[in-house]
């Protein structure tokens, strides 16, 4: 052991079996008592013991995982036992640049809609819009919606496709459509429309009738999208 004279403080090593003992300090000769080394074990030279690892970490790790797969499931299932027309309204996550492509497809359309108006209300009576038709059909086609969600591409590309189909169908055989539908179109479009008996007319040919309901469908994908209806 390491001890100190009480007398001197001079630094001292005895044999640890001299504890207890007295002895003589061999440089000032006072005697004194070796102190009693205590054997008990500190917490300096004694490692704490610990509980074996159950990994508990890993188990709380894997309950957690599993509990997210179980509510996931939960929420698809939940999804697929709706309805198609139900799934069909579920709202979508929509980023704000498709926000503005939607907006910027219906700039677009007013543009070339206006344009329509401008063209048909400069035919006289006699004179044939079906070029008027074309162009505004093909005006439509090559607007761009690759940045819009894919609800409303779609809905979209119906409404073009509408449109398309009148053109086809007046091109082919101008008297296959209904008068008073056809000419309520026109009206409709030179801001002529007579109300309630105007709309009445719209929906007696169903190729036109195809032009309104595709254009309502394109305003619920907007609405869905978080952005407002627009008017033809």
């Amino acid at each position: 052991m390491v001890t100190k004279c009480p007398k001197c403080n001079e630094g001292l090593e005895a044999d640890d079996k001299l504890a207890g003992q007295t002895v003589a300090c061999p440089t000032c000769k006072a005697q004194f008592l070796l102190p009693v080394v205590d054997s008990r074990p500190t917490l300096d030279n004694v490692a704490i013991a610990h509980p074996a690892n159950k990994n508990w970490n890993r188990y709380i790790l894997l309950g957690c995982g599993f509990g997210i797969l179980a509510l996931l499931l939960i929420i698809v299932i939940a999804f697929l036992s709706k309805n198609p027309e139900e799934r069909k309204h579920t709202p979508a996550i929509i980023t704000s640049q498709e926000v503005q492509a939607i907006k910027t497809v219906f700039e677009r359309d007013r543009v070339q809609t206006a344009n329509f108006r401008k063209q048909l209300s400069e035919l006289s009576e006699n004179e044939s819009p079906a070029k008027t038709m074309v162009s505004y059909a093909m005006h439509l086609r090559i607007i761009d919606l690759k940045q819009c969600p894919p609800a409303f591409q779609d809905a979209y590309s119906k409404h073009v496709n509408a449109w398309a189909e009148v053109v086809v169908q007046y091109n082919n055989n101008p008297n296959a459509f209904d008068r008073d539908a056809l000419w309520a179109l026109w009206d409709y479009f030179r801001g002529r429309s007579n109300g309630r008996e105007n709309g009445r007319n719209l929906e007696r040919d169903p190729l036109i009738k195809a032009i309104l309901e595709t254009w309502g469908g394109v305003n619920s994908a907007a609405d869905l999208s978080g952005v407002g209806p627009s008017v033809k």
